[in-house]
């Protein structure tokens, strides 16, 4: 039943990023590819870099071993590790009207979570600020616990980021524990943005 779960994982933590409510206008996605080291994407195991918005990602390539299939409008990455969880994406769309100030996207990431979740419940923001990156880029932190289906429990942990007119929004599900948060949280802190 677990592994039935785990399965189905694949699929709802696509609709995860259905924190598309912050970038609801986004433009169609990028898909990864080879690595492209003259253009403005570079791809490759572990490692995202948009040169043109300003920002790369580099995660544990030995963790998250299988690349999914983009779900989400916006999304240009989505890794995972070979049992579906945990898993990374990121997602990159316009700022619009609708795009809440900084300090509200954490509540706007636990909104566009649940949204996307149909059936899944117990939605709680166990955490949400305004962090500051290395680089000294603000960007709002959120942790979000929820049970997936009503009964299998999940975290996530999610950056949202300002660049201009772009927003970045990094995300990555787990279940509880599996890894720790302070781990999720590390890999998630590689996100380098320039200023």
């Amino acid at each position: 039943m677990r592994e039935r779960m785990l399965r189905r994982m694949s699929w709802v933590v696509g609709l995860l990023v259905g924190v598309t409510l912050l970038i609801s206008c986004a433009p169609a996605a990028k898909k990864m590819d080879a690595p492209e080291p003259e253009g403005d994407i570079i791809s490759r195991d572990g490692f995202y870099q948009d040169k043109k918005v300003g920002f790369s990602l580099a995660w544990p390539a030995s963790v998250f071993t299988v690349k999914d299939d983009l779900q989400a409008k916006g999304e240009v990455v989505r890794v995972k590790h070979s049992a579906n969880i945990p898993v990374i994406t990121i997602s990159v769309g316009p700022k619009t009207d609708e795009t809440p100030a900084l300090e509200g996207a954490a509540k706007a990431f636990k909104k566009g979570l649940k949204a996307s979740q149909k059936g899944s419940k117990r939605f709680k923001l166990r955490d949400g600020k305004i962090i500051t990156l290395a680089n000294g880029v603000k960007a709002s932190y959120a942790m979000v616990t929820w049970k997936y289906g009503g009964s299998f429990g999940l975290v996530t942990v999610g950056l949202t980021v300002y660049k201009g007119n772009d927003v970045i929004i990094v995300s990555i599900t787990a279940a509880p524990g599996q890894p720790a948060v302070e781990v999720l949280d590390k890999w998630l802190l590689a996100l380098k943005v320039d200023p």
